[in-house]
């Protein structure tokens, strides 16, 4: 799609625009004669909160004063840390290059789409010209 300006739509989805002039993500708008690079970067969750439960199950669930009811409930601290450790995600973070440095564009946990985005704005680059 072109508009009279001569400005064509690469990708539009969500609040995320990539035109062949301009990225426009979220309220923030990159002119593309300024961005020289883009990438995705990735940033894996901290593993402070699980581990601690894990640690602080296990140890109540040996040194616990209440015998049975020790073991199963600190058996179950335990197992909440592992399902908590299991279940967390990473968060994918588009990087948008520039001669005053790298930014951080956007970031999500769906990785599908943070690729579409990073391959529009390459894409963009392009054709910029």
């Amino acid at each position: 799609m072109t508009d009279t300006l001569g400005e064509q739509i690469i990708f539009e989805e969500g609040n995320v625009k990539i035109t062949n002039l301009r990225a426009i993500i979220g309220s923030k708008t990159y002119a593309m004669s300024n961005v020289t690079s883009v990438g995705l970067g990735r940033q894996n969750p901290s593993r402070f909160f699980p581990v601690t439960l894990i640690v602080v199950g296990g140890l109540y669930a040996l040194f616990g004063q209440n015998g049975w009811s020790s073991l199963v409930g600190g058996g179950l601290i335990v197992v909440w840390g592992f399902l908590v450790l299991r279940s967390a995600k990473p968060t994918f973070i588009v990087k948008i290059g520039s001669a005053s440095g790298e930014m951080k564009a956007l970031s999500s946990q769906d990785k599908a789409h943070m690729r579409r985005i990073v391959d529009a704005v390459n894409e963009a680059i392009v054709r910029r010209g």
